[in-house]
C-alpha cells in the first residue's frame, strides 16, 4: 500500500474507493466530451452554447463531480488524514470556482440558465 494509510485499510473499502474512482472518472471524462467545442477553461471571450443534454441532463457540473469523486476514492483508498484534508481544500477551491462560473453563464445565458438551474441540481 505504499505506506500511504496509517491504519489498514479493509478491502471492501479498497474496492468502494475503486468504483468511485472508476465513476468519478468516466463523469469527469465524459463531461468533457460532451461539452465539446464549448469546453473552455477561463472566460469564453467568444460565444459558447449552453449544453444541457447528455451528462448535463442530470448534473450541471459532471466534470467537478467527477473530480470531487475521485477525490474521495483516493481519501478512502489510503485512508491518510492529509489526503483527506487535501482533497477537502480542493473540493471547497473547486466549488468556489462552481459558484463564479454559475454568475458568469446566468449573465451570459439569462433566463434560459435559470430555468435550467431549476430542472437540475447542481452536481447531484
Amino acid at each position: 500500500m505504499l505506506g500511504l494509510s496509517l491504519v489498514p485499510v479493509p478491502r471492501p473499502a479498497r474496492w468502494l474507493a475503486l468504483a468511485l474512482w472508476v465513476a468519478g472518472f468516466a463523469l469527469l471524462l465524459g463531461g468533457r466530451l460532451e461539452l465539446g467545442g464549448s469546453f473552455r477553461i477561463g472566460r469564453p471571450r467568444e460565444r459558447t452554447e449552453m449544453q444541457t443534454g447528455g451528462l448535463f441532463r442530470l448534473s450541471r457540473n459532471s466534470m467537478y463531480l467527477g473530480v470531487f469523486m475521485t477525490l474521495a476514492a483516493s481519501a478512502l483508498y489510503t485512508l491518510n488524514p492529509l489526503v483527506l484534508v487535501v482533497a477537502a481544500l480542493i473540493i471547497a477551491v473547486h466549488h468556489r470556482i462552481v459558484l463564479a462560473e454559475e454568475q458568469h453563464l446566468q449573465a451570459s445565458f439569462g433566463e434560459a440558465y435559470v430555468a435550467y438551474c431549476r430542472r437540475v441540481r447542481r452536481y447531484l
